[in-house]
């Protein structure tokens, strides 16, 4: 199943993500935040869109959001977003910075609240929207600095991308889906928060996304994200927590896409993946985990046994 009209993308995005939990003292978090930057390989414009989750939850909590690019001139900064008094932000958006060859850019977040709870926590997916320079996508490249309690790291996250254009012809586009799989090495399950941006304007839109996987038994199973219609323009829903099983040496993925009945003909979206945890099954007669099963557990099962640890 695939679109073959149109063009299908990946792009790589990079999750960056604070938490702090200071083991309920009575006078909650005080304000603290975390700088993720890297280091600009080229000068011009970068534009990036950005989805920002977040709980501080509850008692007076402060959410804050900046981007920023150093320069020869020093740093310039664009305030993203602020919030307060809200348990949770679930947010997104679109930034534009003017970068420099050899100096950082990056984001600052962060906040604070006033609540026996003592925790804070978010995370902010990242991925290129334009400009004429390119954005660094290696989670691995990125540093961060600050939240001296609790702990701030980066992690990898993943956009799928898909772009339908028929040249306008009367029927619209028909249901068009694009599979994006990888094989997995060994049975598991997979998990992760999503975030949809889509453009099927403006007739009898629909869309479909899901998780896809192959079983033990060989069964396709989707684990449905979004799926119907969705008015005149454009959604962006969004979900964590979205969880599938699949069996070693089979597929698992994002199924994307949907249609329209309009003169138009064009369908458009993303979907980005992040947080993302796999969890492999856990063969527990494997005594020696080598991934075999032989005379060699057998053995180990006997030395437990007489060692008296059934």
């Amino acid at each position: 199943m695939g679109i073959t009209d149109g063009t299908v993308d990946i792009t790589a995005a990079v999750e960056l993500t604070y938490d702090v939990k200071l083991g309920n003292p009575s006078n909650g978090v005080s304000f603290r935040t975390s700088e993720y930057s890297s280091t600009a390989t080229e000068t011009g414009t970068l534009r990036v869109r950005w989805n920002y989750f977040a709980q501080h939850k509850f008692f007076i909590p402060v959410y804050d959001l900046i981007a920023f690019a150093d320069g020869p001139g020093g740093r310039v900064e664009t305030p993203v977003g602020n919030w307060i008094n809200t348990s949770n932000v679930d947010e997104e958006g679109i930034v534009e910075l003017q970068i420099t060859d050899g100096f950082d850019y990056g984001f600052v977040m962060g906040g604070s609240n006033s609540d026996s709870n003592s925790s804070i926590r978010g995370s902010l997916t990242v991925v290129r929207d334009g400009g004429d320079v390119s954005f660094d996508n290696d989670f691995s490249n990125w540093t961060n600095t600050g939240i001296e309690s609790g702990f701030a790291r980066s992690r990898p996250a993943i956009e799928f991308q898909y772009d339908v254009d028929l040249g306008n012809p009367g029927g619209g586009v028909p249901l068009s889906l694009a599979d994006f799989t990888v094989q997995v090495p060994e049975s598991g399950q997979f998990t992760c928060d999503w975030n949809v941006s889509a453009f099927h304007a403006f007739n009898a839109t629909t869309a479909h996304y899901a998780l896809i996987a192959i079983d033990g038994d060989g069964v396709e199973s989707e684990e449905i994200l979004f799926s119907g219609d969705f008015g005149p323009s454009q959604i962006s829903p969004d979900g964590r927590g979205a969880s599938i099983y699949v069996a070693s040496g089979e597929p698992v993925g994002v199924r994307a896409g949907g249609s329209n009945f309009d003169s138009n003909s064009v369908i458009g979206g993303s979907v980005v993946l992040s947080r993302i945890i796999w969890e492999p099954e856990v063969c527990v007669v494997d005594l020696n985990n080598d991934g075999q099963l032989n005379f060699f557990d057998i053995s180990q099962f006997l030395n437990l046994f007489s060692a008296g640890c059934p």
